[in-house]
């Protein structure tokens, strides 16, 4: 199988203010200025709560903060009642699922997301985080070097 990853973003139906506040979100990301994210995070979904983005954003930057795992939970689970097929939540219900330990469930939901034959890096590596946290729950190491090794070549072709 061929699998193409690419740079391409998925256009967001939004107005122009709103993308524009997005990007200022990537930026406080990359700045790790969390608390302000989150604001202007929860602004956004206040003026659209139909974007998955947003509540899987909202997850990513709480998870990173720290916050309950049933908090983050709760979002993704929101972010797929919005979108049922929105890789991103998929994923980290998956990565949630191995944590705790249910390395069975957090297969059978990753193995769809598996099955098309391009992505956006950002899409594969949510995949490939999901398999690392699975492979650390199992203690494989030689596929978590693998993994490691697959992320960083990720993160050095793409940023």
């Amino acid at each position: 199988m061929v699998m193409q990853i690419h740079a391409e973003p998925s256009p967001l139906d939004l107005p122009a203010e709103s993308l524009a506040r997005i990007d200022q979100v990537s930026a406080l990301k990359a700045q790790k200025k969390f608390s302000e994210w989150v604001d202007i995070l929860v602004d956004l979904i206040a003026g659209h709560p139909e974007v998955p983005l947003l509540f899987n954003n909202l997850a990513g930057i709480k998870e990173a903060m720290g916050h309950p795992e049933s908090a983050i939970q709760a979002l993704l689970q929101h972010t797929l009642e919005i979108d049922p097929d929105y890789l991103f939540a998929k994923a980290g219900l998956a990565r949630i699922a191995a944590r705790q330990g249910d390395i069975e469930r957090a297969k059978t939901m990753l193995q769809p997301l598996l099955e098309r034959d391009s992505y956006h890096y950002s899409e594969w590596r949510s995949i490939l985080l999901t398999q690392l946290e699975m492979a650390k729950q199992l203690g494989e190491s030689a596929v978590m070097h693998s993994l490691d090794q697959q992320l960083a070549a990720l993160q050095e072709q793409f940023g």
